[in-house]
């Protein structure tokens, strides 16, 4: 089934009455009733009163009045697409003018026009699709800082009310006083503060490991940090630590540290704690200290704590992480291949284009498929990695060169493992082996980055021709 393209509002602008009509029926093929604008000035009053996705000016009609449109908000902002028209009387000047934009193209009007605009549209969904895909995490991130500074409140007051707990609420004012950036070294300063109770004897931390499947204790490096034997779960936690891997982390934690030791669950997003800790006291403190402290208060102010760092660090890459593929390009050639930093790890996805495109009856639910697989795997890579995406056919990862053999692992592993069927209309559609997300590692060069990507698609070409003649 074709993409729907209706919803791009587009504007054309011409001073040429004909070639704005010839304009505005190539788009009615895709749906799309485009406005006619001959005039700059009402060019300028339609851009500030509407939303508009995309805006094809002839640049057959640029004038110095065309260096205010360059600097206009929402152009600027990439709120509004800018693309071109070729025009026959184009001279130096005015491709200077041309090259102030961040356009997605020129269109020459004597050359397959259709293919061109079609071109220029796939651009102009995708890059609306990562602004909205960003928005949507903004606002995520908006519900959770607003969460958190409620439970700012809530500790603030029940630091006021609430007596007997002296050194709980020490520790917690510590902890929001430390530069702590991660899990880590929140867990590394929590230790600082166990030691430093004289009435705690012991006390260890669970977390999961990356893959959600085992139960890990940290090395902690602390007097009284008594490290516990890892668990496999035997099946994935995907949501933070979940109730069965609780109680065998409990049972573990009662054999070595004791039976009376205290339980606590730091939460962050999950709907299950992110870490479980553990604290035994002296016997004779036990029975006073389960009276005189609030454990659920200070289980509670830490989990905040503990959403803090990670809404920092959320805050910090949210921005950062999804950039444009003309950014990708520029850091391709300002990287040298024999020297430390960035390196590229490319995820071809012209398998999958050829094998949707050959089975029309089948729908496949691209803005489904893109949001799920660009967002699973921002949080597969965590920090220190940004992604491009490059029309349908290409991801491009960026990544810091001493984690590079292991992000292309992960990668791979991602691609592998993820569930191309469950986007299809038909879920039993048969995918053949062939089609796969390739993922290969590139060298420091746009020319050749590019280059590599003509050689794939056309060697994809040959070994699924082999493929055909071989099945009949």
């Amino acid at each position: 089934m074709a993409t729907d393209y209706s919803s791009v509002q587009t504007v054309i602008y011409s001073s040429n009455l004909s070639k704005g009509q010839d304009f505005s029926g190539h788009f009615r093929e895709f749906d799309i009733y485009a406005t006619y604008i001959d005039e700059f000035s009402d060019l300028i009053k339609h851009l500030n009163l509407n939303e508009i996705d995309l805006l094809l000016f002839d640049s057959g009609s640029i004038n110095r009045q065309v260096q205010l449109l360059a600097k206009h908000p929402k152009i600027t902002s990439m709120r509004t697409q800018i693309a071109f028209i070729e025009s026959a009387v184009l001279d130096g000047q005015s491709m200077a003018i041309v090259d102030c934009f961040l356009h997605l193209g020129v269109v020459n009007p004597a050359h397959q026009v259709k293919v061109q605009i079609k071109n220029i549209l796939e651009w102009t969904m995708r890059v609306s699709y990562l602004k909205h895909t960003v928005k949507g995490q903004k606002r995520e991130l908006h519900l959770l800082r607003t969460r958190f500074e409620r439970s700012i409140e809530q500790y603030q007051y029940s630091i006021e009310k609430l007596e007997g707990i002296k050194s709980v609420s020490e520790i917690i004012s510590e902890l929001y006083k430390k530069p702590i950036r991660d899990k880590e070294g929140l867990l590394v300063a929590l230790s600082k503060h166990f030691d430093q109770w004289e009435n705690v004897e012991s006390y260890s931390y669970y977390q999961l490991n990356h893959s959600g499947e085992k139960l890990i204790s940290l090395d902690v490096i602390a007097k009284k940090y008594k490290k516990l034997p890892n668990l496999w779960l035997g099946k994935k936690c995907s949501m933070g630590i979940e109730k069965f891997a609780q109680e065998m982390a409990l049972q573990v934690a009662f054999e070595e540290i004791g039976m009376e030791s205290l339980y606590l669950r730091i939460e962050g997003g999950n709907r299950y704690p992110d870490i479980v800790c553990f604290v035994n006291f002296a016997e004779d403190f036990q029975s006073m200290a389960s009276k005189k402290y609030n454990w659920n208060l200070f289980e509670n102010l830490l989990s905040n704590v503990y959403r803090r760092i990670l809404l920092q660090s959320y805050d910090e890459e949210v921005d950062t992480q999804f950039i444009p593929i003309w950014d990708s390009l520029d850091i391709l050639d300002e990287s040298h291949n024999d020297e430390p930093g960035d390196r590229f790890i490319n995820i071809n996805l012209g398998l999958l284009n050829d094998f949707i495109s050959k089975n029309s009856s089948v729908k496949f639910y691209w803005k489904t498929f893109f949001n799920d697989f660009l967002i699973e795997l921002s949080s597969q890579l965590k920090s220190n990695s940004q992604i491009t995406t490059f029309g349908s056919l290409n991801v491009l990862i960026i990544t810091n060169d001493r984690s590079i053999r292991e992000k292309y692992e992960m990668v791979k592993d991602f691609c592998e493992g993820f569930n191309l069927w469950e986007y299809f209309s038909n879920p039993s559609t048969v995918i053949p082996s062939y089609v796969k997300l390739q993922v290969t590692i590139e060298p420091a060069s746009s020319q050749a980055y590019l280059k590599n990507q003509v050689l794939t698609s056309f060697s994809n070409l040959v070994s699924r021709t082999h493929e055909t003649k071989l099945n009949s």
